[in-house]
This record gives structure tokens, C-alpha cells and sequence, in this order.
């Protein structure tokens, strides 16, 4: 027979337990955002070359419209064939699309409205994917932190005043 040794609960010092909790809201004032340019032709040459061209425009219109190229980044680039609908066995290809999208950073939001434009005027006609963000993320994260650990402490104090308790360290 054996015989395990009796094994004490584990004694945990008295605790209170509370989440803080802080927000931070905003405007933007970054945006990101795709476009492109899709282009059709008999033959893969030709919808290439059609689309190197057409996004040759929409690149100097963007640097025209004052986007430093280091803003400007090549995020997507294909070419497909196109099929022919067909029921009765394979789809013969009746020509290719080429497609190249670029990725576009404003550091002024303001200007979204105008860069869309110009994007549309040159030739665009893929555009989405829009994203707005606040160029100082990292400090606003921190201070929501301090904020929030300012509202833990804050329940904390009452609950221990209630409990009839002083706070010890966090």
C-alpha cells in the first residue's frame, strides 16, 4: 500500500482584481489607398504593353500632383488570359488582361478627394482599398495605456475602501 502525502491548498496573498479601461479617438490625418490600371488585348504583348503605358500616365499624374515616389509602391501586377464562354468542352482564350496596381501613401488626408481624382483622370479604373490612420498610432496607444491603467487604479481604491482594505503594489 502506499500512502501520498497530504498536499495544502496553495495560499495566494488577498488580491483585487480590476480592468482599466481608456480610449482615444482621433481624426486621421494618413491614408492609404490602391489603384490601377486593368488593360485588354488579343494578345499578351498587347495588353501588356497597352497597360505600361496607361499606368505610366497614372504614375506621372501622381507625381504631378506633388507624391514623392518613395509614397508610390508597385503592390500587385498580372496577366491572365481571357476565355471564351463555352458549355461544350475547354474555353478557348480569346485574349489577355493585364493589371497593375500601386499602392498610394497621402500624408495629407485632405488630399484624398483630389488624388482620386487625378487617379481617374489618368487613366485608373481599379481604385480601393482605402485606409485612414493617424501618423502617431504609437503615442496614442501609449497614452490610451496610462489612461487605462489610471481607470484600474481608480476601481481599485474603491473596491479597497469598500472592503475596508489599503492598495498594495499592482
Amino acid at each position: 500500500v502506499l500512502v501520498a502525502p497530504a498536499l495544502g491548498q496553495p495560499r495566494f496573498p488577498p488580491a483585487i482584481s480590476v480592468t482599466g479601461e481608456a480610449s482615444i479617438a482621433v481624426p486621421p490625418d494618413r491614408a492609404q489607398l490602391d489603384a490601377g490600371v486593368a488593360s485588354d488585348g488579343k494578345t499578351a504583348r498587347e495588353a501588356s504593353n497597352t497597360n505600361n503605358a496607361a499606368m505610366a500616365k497614372v504614375l506621372q499624374a501622381l507625381k504631378g500632383a506633388g507624391i514623392p515616389d518613395k509614397d508610390v509602391q508597385t503592390s500587385n501586377l498580372s496577366l491572365q488570359p481571357q476565355y471564351a464562354p463555352n458549355r461544350n468542352g475547354p474555353a478557348p482564350i480569346v485574349g489577355y488582361r493585364a493589371s497593375n496596381r500601386v499602392t498610394v501613401k497621402l500624408k495629407d488626408v485632405g488630399k484624398l478627394a483630389d488624388i482620386l481624382d487625378t487617379l481617374v483622370k489618368a487613366g485608373a479604373n481599379d481604385i480601393g482599398n482605402v485606409d485612414f490612420s493617424a501618423s502617431q498610432a504609437s503615442k496614442l496607444l501609449d497614452d490610451a495605456r496610462e489612461k487605462a491603467l489610471a481607470d484600474a487604479r481608480r476601481k481599485a481604491e474603491i473596491y479597497a475602501k469598500a472592503a475596508g482594505v489599503a492598495l498594495g503594489a499592482p
